[in-house]
């Protein structure tokens, strides 16, 4: 800021310089209180994520133990580990698919309404949206990874006499 003041000074000795900055500092100054906000719904976000995760792995799991019997009756019929554990992949993504449609037409709607608090984005941007539906569908595997695998590896006469 030296340089700009010096030549002022040069040209005028009776400008009185206030305070000179840069207009970057200036714009990431008056944009502070929306950056804040913006890191603190995304943090909120990641922890909505994770609990949702771990919700979805506690459900499956307790779906897929209530099915043991079924699972182990459809293993000792000749039923494969790979069908099996796409037999409980296809019933989370019934049930995921169901939700995630409903979110995603909601989203759609309520986007309006926060319209005024994006920055570069708008509020109906189809990348955002498919990028919101992919990270969906990592935490429905990641949720999904144990039951399915447990499904998999479930021993027919282990599971035919656990009731």
């Amino acid at each position: 800021m030296l340089p700009v003041r010096h030549e002022l000074q040069a040209f005028d000795t009776r400008v009185v310089i206030g305070d000179v900055d840069l207009l970057s500092d200036r714009v990431a100054h008056l944009a502070a209180p929306q950056r804040i906000g913006s890191w603190l719904v995304g943090s909120f976000a990641l922890v909505g994520m994770v609990l949702a995760v771990i919700g979805l792995y506690g459900l499956l799991s307790y779906v897929t133990a209530q099915r043991t019997r079924e699972i182990g009756v459809r293993m000792a019929l000749g039923a494969r580990a790979s069908d099996v554990a796409w037999l409980v992949v296809r019933a989370v993504l019934h049930s995921v698919g169901a939700g995630a449609l409903a979110g995603m037409a909601l989203s759609w709607w309520l986007a309006r309404f926060v319209e005024r608090m994006l920055f570069g984005i708008a509020p109906r941007d189809p990348l955002a949206f498919g990028c919101a539906l992919a990270l969906l569908g990592l935490a429905v595997l990641i949720a999904a990874f144990v039951p399915v695998r447990r499904a998999a590896h479930v021993d027919p006469m282990i599971a035919l006499r656990a009731e």
